[in-house]
């Protein structure tokens, strides 16, 4: 078993990673970022502050000097991204080699197919404001071999589940309708049936109820209410629950201290 010897310097001002909502201390955390999330690293992060940062903060003065240096001389990002993880020592240079090939993929990617990789990516850190900007800009690039209705479809599929996460559905509802419209899916189908249920403002609209049809519409009930069901045996739901049976002061501040959590929470989505 191999063992790495990490830095013992801590950063006093900690670099902010906005999309993770993490700041990072030290030189193992950011390169355990470079690694992690290359579609996060790509644009406009190998730059004066990064570099200020390693030479400030974690006291790697050669490093951030060669480092400002190529970048003044317009070497890559994916070289000065390589650069880091190398002279960290943290990652092999097998794993260093597996990094530098998946970031020269990504660069080869049509903007549109890159943009929506990064969006998605941000969909799953549950930063959903910012995936649907970046979706929104996929949307107004022109048609091309790419750009097709197919993936215009999935793009509004999407916004629609960046939407409905933010429980923002009747944007949910349009961005879907614009969705199954041009992939006439019927997973879309079924999740503009789930909006339906869950906000009563929503109507399916005729041609929807039909295309869903009875029987799909009592299994998709079915459905709905196994999950309702679960929530109610989940263990978020259990900790809500025994915050009320606790007394009464005890029980308003933590009370007060969910709600705070949730409401951060949120705003991290946004």
């Amino acid at each position: 078993m191999g063992m790495i010897l990490c830095s013992s310097r801590s950063a006093a001002h900690p670099m902010y990673i906005e999309e993770l909502g993490v700041r990072l201390y030290s030189l193992e955390e950011l390169c355990y970022f470079i690694f992690r999330y290359p579609l996060l690293v790509l644009d406009d992060f190998t730059g004066e502050p990064l570099f200020e940062f390693i030479h400030t903060e974690l006291g790697e003065e050669e490093l951030a000097n060669t480092l400002s240096k190529l970048k003044r001389d317009q070497t890559t990002d994916e070289d000065l991204l390589c650069l880091i993880l190398k002279e960290s020592g943290f990652y092999g240079s097998s794993e260093v080699h597996r990094y530098e090939q998946q970031l020269q993929a990504l660069k080869k990617l049509h903007p549109a197919e890159y943009m929506k990789r990064k969006a998605d990516g941000l969909f799953r850190l549950q930063r959903f404001g910012k995936a649907i900007q970046l979706y929104e800009k996929i949307l107004a690039m022109p048609d091309d071999q790419t750009v097709n209705g197919a993936f215009r479809g999935a793009v509004y599929n999407n916004i629609g589940s960046c939407y409905a996460n933010l429980f923002l559905t009747e944007q949910a509802y349009r961005a879907y309708d614009r969705a199954y419209g041009l992939l006439k899916d019927r997973a879309i189908l079924k999740r503009i049936y789930f909006l339906s249920l869950t906000e009563p403002v929503i109507e399916l609209k005729e041609r929807y109820q039909s295309m869903a049809g009875d029987e799909s519409s009592m299994e998709w009930d079915r459905e709905y209410e196994k999950v309702r069901m679960d929530v109610r045996e989940c263990e978020a739901r259990k900790k809500v629950d025994a915050i009320f049976e606790r007394d009464p002061v005890r029980r308003m501040k933590l009370a007060s201290e969910q709600i705070e959590t949730w409401k951060q929470n949120f705003r991290n989505m946004l």
